[in-house]
């Protein structure tokens, strides 16, 4: 039988978590809640457990940030856009000037300007635009980059034979157009 006083002394004196006051009493979490709600006794609010959990030593999962957190893909993630996004760490801080800030302190840039950047040795202005040659936006490797104006770039953009994606997508336009005169002709 739980008592209500030995939970108060447990709860609020010893200052124990209730995970930790169900496995002393062999029970659980949910049975010890449940007792709470019964017997009246308040509970700490979200920012009392949370100054709890630091005073003793937790730290959570979601205050866990960057390479020690669990969902950390090494900083890197894709725009809505396709190209890939990465993280600058304080070593790549010469190319802050590029960067968006997504966060309190973090800044953030698109892998293949940064490429091109270190490459070059120097920070690109807005103006200059990083082509990829074979149409991959995720293909960041320096030999499939090349840095051209704006206009350049637009002109590359719409022309460009080399890409396997623009081959594979005119070859596809020429089989829907064969294929739609067949059921015309047909019809």
């Amino acid at each position: 039988m739980i008592i209500k006083e030995d939970l108060i002394r447990m709860y609020w004196e010893e200052e124990k978590p209730c995970r930790e006051i169900a496995e002393e009493l062999n029970t659980t979490t949910d049975a010890i809640i449940y007792q709470f709600k019964k017997l009246g006794i308040k509970r700490r609010t979200k920012s009392e457990a949370k100054q709890l959990q630091y005073k003793q030593g937790f730290v959570s999962v979601t205050s866990i940030r960057g390479e020690n957190a669990i969902n950390w893909r090494g900083g890197k993630s894709i725009t809505q856009q396709g190209y890939v996004r990465v993280v600058l760490k304080p070593v790549d801080d010469f190319y802050q000037p590029m960067s968006q800030k997504v966060g309190k302190n973090t800044y953030a840039i698109l892998e293949h300007r940064l490429v091109m950047a270190k490459h070059l040795g120097r920070c690109l202005s807005p103006i200059e635009k990083v082509h990829h040659l074979n149409g991959n936006k995720q293909d960041n490797r320096i030999i499939n980059l090349e840095l051209v104006s704006p206009s350049n770039h637009s002109l590359r953009t719409f022309f460009c034979h080399d890409c396997p994606l623009k081959k594979q997508n005119r070859l596809l336009e020429q089989e829907i157009k064969e294929l739609r005169q067949r059921d015309y002709l047909h019809k």
